[in-house]
């Protein structure tokens, strides 16, 4: 008898990302958000406020996927929305300690901040959902059927020899 599940299988199904891809994907969304954070004054106040979270959130999205490339798309998903909303509700936290690990720099730079932001905001959490599910759908309705086309160009071409 057949497993019957009323999920859609695909989106459990292991897949082998591009490295080289997500990593370009990684490297030009560091390239576009950064100058949200560090040059906020000249960028428009919709980006400053809500763009650099769902920024953050997607390039999150396609770094879990450089690093870890077997992992299904509903797995990556899952992961990062619990580790952005974790780290958001941690916020919530403002003991001294965590507070010095907010505020460490490297040469200006707000690393600690940056990574683990400075205080709770609802807004945060909708914005690391859009992040994050932007490149669910990115990934589900854009790179997987196109790796799938090539995949099934070289089959044929091979059956062909």
């Amino acid at each position: 008898m057949d497993n019957v599940s009323l999920i859609d299988n695909q989106s459990h199904d292991a897949i082998n990302r591009n490295r080289w891809l997500y990593a370009a994907l990684v490297i030009f969304l560091i390239a576009v958000g950064l100058p949200n954070r560090l040059m906020a004054d000249r960028m428009p106040t919709f980006m400053v406020v809500y763009g650099g979270d769902a920024l953050w959130a997607l390039m999150l999205y396609f770094a879990f996927g450089l690093i870890f490339a077997r992992v299904t798309s509903w797995k990556a998903l899952v992961i990062l929305l619990i580790g952005c909303y974790a780290v958001e509700i941690s916020q919530l936290y403002q003991a001294d300690w965590i507070n010095a690990v907010r505020h460490f720099t490297i040469a200006g730079f707000p690393l600690g901040g940056i990574i683990l932001g400075y205080g709770f905001l609802w807004s945060d959490i909708a914005m690391y959902t859009l992040g994050i599910g932007a490149g669910y759908l990115i990934e589900r309705w854009v790179i997987e059927p196109q790796r799938v086309q090539r995949a099934q160009r070289v089959n044929r071409k091979k059956e062909q020899t």
